[in-house]
């Protein structure tokens, strides 16, 4: 049986994400420049075992009745990946507050990104999507 792509966890992710984004560089569809992407080529963090990823894992994505989480919309981008990615996205708009740091680990309990992987996805991968 042949696997749908994007569920296909056997190859690495992130080395797939980087030849996208300099794919991206090329057309001029991205924010990120060609040294961004070097230094990103040459400082991959330490691979983690991949799992299903959202893609787009941010507040505006999901959907919350009655104070608890329900589901997660738009999922259109949802794969096996670094679940770093998500995390980084997730976590990006309340980081300076340590209170609400800490509300998502305690619910969140998979990992905890270090500052320079959650700086290697939120300055570095996300400018070339």
């Amino acid at each position: 049986m042949e696997l749908v792509e994007c569920l296909n966890h056997h190859e690495n992710w992130l080395e797939l994400q980087l030849i996208k984004a300099e794919k991206y560089l090329k057309l001029g569809q991205a924010e990120g420049s060609a040294y961004l992407l070097d230094k990103l080529n040459s400082n991959m963090p330490a691979p983690v075992m991949q799992t299903n990823i959202h893609g787009d894992c941010t507040t505006d994505n999901v959907l919350v009745v009655d104070g608890k989480v329900q589901t997660f919309i738009d999922v259109a981008g949802m794969t096996i990946g670094d679940p770093r990615y998500d995390e980084s996205l997730a976590i990006s708009r309340f980081l300076e507050n340590e209170e609400y740091v800490e509300a998502f680990y305690e619910g969140y309990t998979r990992y905890r990104v270090t500052k320079e992987e959650y700086t290697y996805f939120d300055e570095g991968l996300y400018e070339f999507f």
